[in-house]
This record gives structure tokens, sequence and C-alpha cells, in this order.
């Protein structure tokens, strides 16, 4: 209980601080409502005051228009006057001054008037010094010399006008006959290069991708043919065996072959050549290796390291005689529609780089024995790929 009493005790003296406060706070309250009063006051004697100034700029204003407009009146009964003392003068009207008749108008007509006909005279009398001066022998030229009253009443300015619209037509005529000819001519060049830029589209025409992609493959495999075919014919010649059968019946494995050896370096180089040739047909099938069955049907037509060295050489002749007819069939047949085909197909070769030609026979031209004649022709070598690579025979 005591320090209730202790609390109950100073109740009195916190009562009278917290009235304290809320008196101070209403005087500041107060004077912050004064101060706001006296702001609103003092801006709206400023805004009368802005008000009273721009009136009394208007009424300036208009107290200066109606000055001018007093000026005015003043300056317009001044020029009427003197255009009524004009006019007078100038025996256009009689009478006195009247206030409600306007002169200005009647007074500027009449002076227009003068001065209109003395421009028509001067210009009259260019015009006609002008004609005389550059058309001398026109029938006007000659009237205005021979008969002055008689040219007189020309309207000489019409004339003029007359014959420079003539001279303008015969220059618009002129100008529309060369621009005629112009389109012409610019048509026949316009057709004449479409027809060569067609004709150049005819003449450098791609052949298809696949006749390209086909060409390559075949003509690929025959020059491998005829390398073999080239190695075959050497193997012959020299009397190397470098395929074969034993005692001509019993085919020799390549395995034995190589074994002992067959046909030396020679001999195993060109098998190695004839084993590539049937890996670029299995390349050109479609990359898979071949069968037993598919390797049994190209061994009919390709040769093969167990025919003898003469049978194998007749097989790759004969298959790359077939192959060179294939080639040649279809670049006549795709020659019709592609002219870079046919031009291809008959360009010159220089001497020494003749594609196709005999391998290592490119050193340059010489006189070939009968004997190798017989041989190249032998293996597919036409006369005309002889000639290119060696020279005239």
């Amino acid at each position: 209980m005591g320090f209730l009493d202790a609390l109950a005790s100073l109740s009195p003296g916190i009562t009278a601080a917290s009235q304290g406060l809320t008196g101070a706070l209403q005087g500041m309250q107060q004077r912050r409502k004064q101060e706001r009063d006296d702001a609103m006051a003092m801006i709206q004697q400023m805004r009368q005051k802005r008000l009273d100034e721009q009136q009394q700029l208007m009424n300036q204003s208009l107290l200066q228009e109606r000055k001018s407009l007093e000026a005015q009146r003043n300056q317009t009964a001044l020029r009427n006057r003197r255009a009524f003392e004009g006019l007078r003068e100038a025996g256009q009207v009689k009478g006195e001054y009247d206030d409600n008749e306007d002169y200005v108008a009647p007074w500027a007509s009449y002076q227009q008037g003068v001065v209109s006909d003395a421009k028509t005279k001067k210009s009259q009398d260019r015009y006609r010094t002008n004609i005389m001066t550059l058309y001398p022998t026109s029938d006007l030229a000659k009237i205005a010399r021979e008969d002055p009253e008689a040219a007189s009443g020309f309207d000489w300015q019409k004339e003029w006008d007359r014959i420079k619209a003539g001279e303008q037509e015969d220059r618009r005529d002129a100008r529309a006959a060369a621009g005629r000819a112009q389109s012409e001519a610019n048509l026949t060049r316009s057709i004449a290069a479409a027809q060569a830029g067609r004709e150049f589209s005819l003449e450098n025409r791609q052949p298809p991708q696949s006749f390209v992609k086909d060409s390559s493959a075949l003509q690929e495999l025959s020059d491998q043919t005829r390398s073999v075919a080239s190695g075959l014919q050497n193997a012959v010649n020299k009397k190397i065996r470098a395929t074969g059968m034993l005692g001509g019946v019993i085919p020799i494995p390549d395995r034995v072959q190589d074994f002992f050896n067959l046909g030396g370096t020679e001999g195993k180089d060109l098998r190695d050549q004839i084993s590539n040739l049937y890996a670029t047909v299995a390349k050109q099938r479609g990359g898979t290796a071949l069968t037993e069955y598919e390797i049994s049907l190209l061994e009919r037509y390709l040769p093969d390291t167990k025919d003898t060295t003469k049978r194998a050489l007749q097989q790759a002749v004969n298959f790359m005689s077939t192959l060179n007819g294939i080639i040649e069939s279809k670049k006549a047949t795709y020659s019709q529609y592609y002219p870079q085909v046919r031009r291809a197909n008959t360009a010159a070769t220089p001497p020494g780089e003749t594609p196709g030609a005999p391998a290592g026979t490119h050193a340059g031209w010489r006189k070939l024995t009968p004997q190798e004649i017989l041989n190249y022709k032998r293996i597919g070598y036409t006369d005309a790929q002889i000639r290119q690579a060696y020279g005239p025979q």
C-alpha cells in the first residue's frame, strides 16, 4: 500500500503537467492558423494587383486602337477628297465633293486604265519589233514595213504568242518523235538483251546433280579399270604371271599368290588394284561390303586375281568398254538439253593433259611403235585420244 499511496500523491502534479502541454499545443496551432491566414491574404492582394494591372493595359490598348481607327478614317477622307479632285481635273466627275460617296475606287480605275493603255502600247511596239527582227521574211513583217496603218490594228502580242506556240508545238512533236525512237531503240535493246540472256542461260544451264554424280562415279570406275587394264597389258607384254590358275584349271587364292610372290612387286601391285576395283564398286553401290553372291556375280564382268593374266586383261577391257558406252550414252542424251555437257565432251585438251590418257605417258609427244598403238587400242583408247596424248602418229 505504500507504493500506491506514493503514486496517488504524484497524480495532481502529472495532471497539471498534462494540462500545460495541452495548452502549449493549442497555442502553436492557433499561431500556425494565423500565419496561414496572413499568407492567403497576401496572395489574394497580389492577385488583385495583377488583375488591376492587366485591366489598365487593356484599357490603354483599347484607347490606342480607337486613336488608330480615327487616324485611318481621317486618311481615308483625305484620299477620297484627293481622288475627287483628280477625277474632276480629268473631266470624269462634275459638281462638288460629297462626303457620302467613295471616289477612291473610280480614281484607281481611271489611273489603271491610263497606265494600262501606255503599257499596252509599249508592249505592242516591243512585240512588233521582235517579229520584224526575228522573222523578217514573215507576212506580218512585210505588212508592218509596207502598210504601217494596217499593221497598227494588229494584236502583236497575240501574233507573237501564236508564232511561239507553233514553235513550241514543233519542238514538242520533235521531242515526242525522238522519245518514240529512243523507246523503240530501248525496246530493241531490251529484247536483244533478254534473248541473249535466255541463250546464255540455256548455254550455261547446269546439268542435274544426279547426272554429275553418276557420271563422276562411272568415270572414276572407268579410269580405275583402265589403269588395271594398262597394268595387265604390261604384265602380258613382259610375260609376268601376276594372276592365274594352277595348270590353267585350279584357281590360286590371293594369299597363296602373295606367299609365293607371284609376279613380284608388279604382280602384287596389280592384284591390289584389282581388289580396289571391287572396293570402288562396293563404295558406289552404297558403301557396304559385298556379299559372296555379289562378288560371284561381279567376277563375271570384272577382272579376277584367280583368272589368268590374259583373261583378266580381256575382262578389264570388256568392262571398260561397257562403262565407256554407258558414259557416252548418258552424255549424248544430256547434251541435247545441257550444252555444257556437249562442250565438256568435245572440248580440246592441251597435249600431256588429256583426261584418261594412259598412265605414265604425259611427259610429251613422241612417236609410238605400231605395237604400242595396238596395245592402247586393245585396252579402249581411240585414235583421237592417242593423238592428243602423243601427237600425230
